[in-house]
């Protein structure tokens, strides 16, 4: 009996680990539904900034907390809609874009076409150039 609720923890904490943010929602600004930040995008003509992540992803989590949430992100994003994405839970974008690492940012037109993309962790500046090389 003891093993079965020590499996059952395991997997029930694996399950958790694995489908949730690990970090609670978003920062300002942001959404995590992709399918509504398409639709979103294709209504309105802006383009899309996706953040692809991992749950547990320490990188991940720095951009979320230090990179993301800094001014003048949040003033580079003006123009745009940001979205994070679980990789986990959304395998078939994940595949679409070949994220083959966390953190992944791209960038899209309304329609969901690749126009940018960058692995790994970006400084706010790097960030910020990032995005706005795809705005002008």
């Amino acid at each position: 009996m003891a093993r079965w609720a020590l499996a059952a923890l395991v997997a029930g904490t694996l399950i958790v680990f694995f489908t949730s943010s690990g970090t609670g929602s978003p920062p300002a600004g942001w959404s995590d539904n992709p399918q509504t930040a398409l639709s979103e995008a294709s209504e309105t003509g802006r383009r899309v900034v996706m953040g692809f992540y991992l749950p547990g992803c320490s990188p991940c989590a720095a951009m979320e907390h230090e990179v993301l949430p800094a001014r003048p992100v949040r003033a580079a994003l003006g123009g745009f809609v940001p979205v994070l994405v679980n990789a986990i839970t959304n395998p078939q974008l994940a595949e679409r874009y070949q994220v083959e690492s966390t953190p992944t940012y791209i960038i899209t037109d309304a329609q969901g076409n690749l126009l940018a993309k960058r692995v790994g962790y970006q400084s706010v500046d790097e960030f910020v150039s990032f995005v706005q090389g795809v705005s002008r």
